[in-house]
């Protein structure tokens, strides 16, 4: 959770500084070494092969492809550009992309632009209508491949289509739950009115720490951080329900104070839907703005 916590460490920062700062949000993706990603209509100069790639994707359908390339990588590019393979680079891009909306359902249309022996880099076309959006998608490979090590490289490719697929399936899974979540559950989890304090907590608050943690509160639960708050609920609930296995659907703080905070989330645990309370007891009070902002990083650091 590295790359999630320091968003939130310079969102915070932000605050203290007053300084305005913004994050793409996005979603939990399947576990690989994505490099730097970019938003849609961002236009990258091929580095080393091109490779477009039309067609519907899924296992079953017909593809074709127009292959454009005199780089040493062309074998490579041949082989990924084969009827069997198309699907597996859509999971791959669509598994791995920054972009949330992604699905494999509005996919029109991937380039493979770059391919090595360290990661695989795709442009994927989303049409909407009239209008038409480019999202660049990196992946790196789990092991590197000499630049000639062809087999190496479409190991590695078979391995990221494991993962996404995998990847996806629970994706679909997971939504198909949340859907079926009543809205009383979405309804309780915004009632702070409901919220079960711990015994240690009391709610005097100094003047000057009521605005700074109103906007702190405010940061943390916008949609950009929701991988975080929930990574962090679903270790709160593991540990104060001793529970190894437990899905998060949606979670956010409910209330902070000097002495820690409360969240609040919607989970799936021993298969039953429900809204509990996640209290974090700081080590010590806070006693302002930056001692709380510090407090709630180091409660984020331990996920």
């Amino acid at each position: 959770m590295k790359v999630q916590t320091t968003a939130i460490m310079f969102a915070l920062l932000g605050l203290e500084s007053s300084t305005g700062f913004s994050f793409s949000g996005h979603r939990s993706r399947a576990p690989t070494q994505s490099r730097t990603t970019s938003s849609k209509n961002h236009h990258r100069q091929p580095r080393t092969l091109s490779a477009t790639i039309y067609g519907g994707w899924d296992d079953d359908s017909d593809y074709s492809s127009d292959i454009f390339s005199s780089d040493p990588h062309q074998n490579v590019v041949e082989k990924l550009s084969e009827k069997e393979r198309l699907a597996s680079l859509a999971r791959i891009a669509c598994a791995n992309s920054p972009d949330d909306s992604l699905t494999l359902k509005n996919i029109d249309k991937v380039d493979v632009i770059t391919v090595d022996g360290d990661h695989i880099d795709f442009s994927v076309l989303v049409c909407d209508g009239h209008e038409c959006a480019s999202i660049f998608v990196p992946v790196s490979f789990t092991n590197h491949c000499d630049d000639d090590d062809e087999e190496c490289i479409l190991n590695n490719i078979m391995e990221l289509d494991t993962r996404a697929a995998s990847f996806l399936h629970n994706e679909d899974v997971k939504m198909q739950i949340f859907s079926a979540v009543d809205d009383i559950l979405m309804k309780e989890l915004h009632d702070d009115s409901l919220i079960q304090f711990p015994e240690w907590w009391h709610t005097m608050i100094t003047r000057e720490l009521m605005e700074e943690i109103r906007s702190t509160k405010t940061l943390i639960n916008n949609d950009n951080f929701q991988d975080e708050v929930q990574s962090l609920s679903a270790s709160l609930c593991r540990m104060i329900f001793d529970v190894d296995k437990v899905d998060i659907f949606k979670a956010r703080i409910s209330a902070i104070n000097q002495q820690g905070f409360c969240m609040r989330a919607i989970v799936n645990m021993d298969s039953r839907l429900q809204v509990v309370d996640l209290p974090f007891k700081f080590q010590k009070d806070v006693q302002d703005g930056s001692s709380l902002r510090n407090s709630i990083l180091a409660a984020f650091n331990t996920i």
